[in-house]
């Protein structure tokens, strides 16, 4: 398809009626047989349509109009819901994703999870999105960075750190994270030695993170005693 193609389908379906889309999906599941790519990018279509318009909790029933047997392939349709409910900090709808992910037995895979984190962190249900963390069977550095990152926004400084001292790789992000979490919510003693701890790791700090420990500096009175654990 060209792109000139694709910008009249996105035209047209901006400009519908949502609970057009609503119909058009289940009378193209009943009407005659299609593949299962050809519904899939409907079904992707639609959900984005709506999604743009800002009619998220429309866009979550329309994969509950559709075959159970045939949305277990529709990974895209999950992620776009679930990147949706994340932007919009939505966490009651996306518990409706998920409500219908575990129906249709869909299983959880690494990238869909780390979503799942996020928007519970995004939205402030952090015990959820910790009970979905401890669940995961396989979790990268995003599964763990981005539970730090919740912590540290609301203060959950302990929680923060325990997870940190359980990752077994550790990158430039999770060391900004703990140190920017320390100086926001004024540890600065503890942000300076997290500096040091990341220095003796072997990490260079990038300049955020320099930056970070500079406002510890100030925040513990002394840019002198800042300045040497920096050294």
């Amino acid at each position: 398809m060209g792109a000139s193609q694709t910008c009249t389908r996105r035209f047209i379906f901006k400009n519908r009626n949502p609970r057009q889309f609503t119909s058009m999906l289940l009378s193209a599941t009943t009407s005659k047989p299609r593949t299962t790519l050809c519904k899939t990018q409907q079904l992707l279509d639609s959900i984005n349509a709506l999604c743009d318009q800002g009619q998220l909790e429309q866009a979550i029933t329309l994969p509950q109009d559709t075959d159970h047997q045939a949305i277990k392939k529709r990974f895209p349709a999950y992620s776009c819901l679930l990147q949706a409910c994340s932007e919009s900090m939505a966490a009651s709808l996306a518990q409706k994703v998920e409500t219908h992910m575990a129906k249709t037995s869909f299983p959880h895979c690494l990238f869909l999870n780390n979503r799942r984190i996020d928007i519970y962190c995004k939205s402030g249900y952090i015990i959820e999105a910790r009970k979905v963390f401890d669940e995961m069977s396989e979790k990268d550095l995003v599964s763990y960075n981005t539970m730090i990152h919740g912590y540290c926004c609301f203060g959950l400084l302990d929680d923060a750190r325990q997870v940190f001292v359980q990752m077994h790789e550790k990158n430039q992000v999770s060391w900004g994270i703990m140190i920017g979490g320390y100086v926001r919510h004024e540890y600065a003693f503890e942000a300076l030695e997290m500096f040091v701890d990341m220095n003796r790791s072997g990490l260079k700090p990038e300049p955020i993170i320099l930056v970070a420990a500079l406002r510890a500096s100030v925040v513990a009175g002394s840019l002198n005693h800042g300045c040497r654990f920096m050294l």
